[in-house]
């Protein structure tokens, strides 16, 4: 088969010593409430061999199963627009928190307390150990993990003014897709930065630990935006 990366990606990767290929799989746009298994069953199958892996971008499971915030179903309130004003905005990685409706989604999903919380380690991470990021050690995931609400520092999609929490059903995802169509699946929450693993077919954690299955995507070889391959096919991870 003919393997296919993004701009800037690479189709091989080497994992604990060893180089595995990977091909980015393209898909229509993916629209709110589209069936999730249709898509792995239209695109992925074609193209997938026994020894794959199928990686998964967060962003489309959320979006395949309506999990979207529509800007117009929130009120931003004053401790919101407040707080994302002390927010410094990182060209690179995006504004996060510092856009109002991050912020007050943040609120909504962890609580004031919490939040007051975040922001009192993020003044402490900063002025006593010249460290940032520790609010959202403090506030968790989900609060990470918002994609959305106009954050996109360039990139430009239907959604970008939504906000795309992240899966809720992940590890039950995974599941079914193993059951149902024979994948072994991954789920990530990736981006250029880092990221993390949200699930895992269960059998493939008894092969691989999840931090070495990020490992294949650690690049963030998904498309998420114009690319339109949110699957990315690893070939022989199981022996």
């Amino acid at each position: 088969m003919e393997f296919y990366a993004n701009d800037g990606k690479q189709v091989e990767i080497a994992v604990n010593g060893a180089t595995y290929r990977r091909h980015a799989v393209k898909t229509h746009f993916v629209t709110p409430n589209e069936s999730y298994l249709g898509l792995i069953e239209r695109y992925v199958l074609p193209v997938f061999e026994r020894g794959d892996v199928l990686f998964s971008a967060s962003k489309i499971v959320s979006i395949a199963s309506g999990n979207v915030i529509d800007p117009a179903d929130m009120k931003v309130g004053r401790l919101a627009n407040w707080l994302s004003t002390k927010v410094a905005a990182d060209p690179k990685k995006g504004a996060g928190v510092g856009v109002p409706l991050k912020m007050q989604y943040a609120i909504d999903t962890v609580g004031v307390p919490r939040i007051l919380a975040g922001a009192a380690a993020s003044v402490i991470g900063k002025k006593v150990f010249h460290k940032s990021g520790w609010f959202y050690v403090v506030t968790g995931p989900k609060v990470v993990g918002i994609d959305g609400f106009g954050d996109d520092y360039g990139t430009s999609d239907e959604f970008h003014r939504q906000g795309i929490p992240l899966p809720e059903n992940a590890q039950e995802l995974c599941d079914e897709v193993l059951v149902k169509l024979g994948v072994p699946l991954v789920i990530t929450d990736t981006n250029d930065f880092g990221g993390s693993l949200l699930a895992a077919s269960k059998s493939l954690l008894t092969v691989r630990k999840a931090k070495e299955l990020h490992e294949f995507v650690r690049d963030n070889p998904y498309g998420q935006g114009h690319q339109q391959t949110p699957f990315v096919v690893v070939k022989g991870v199981v022996a």
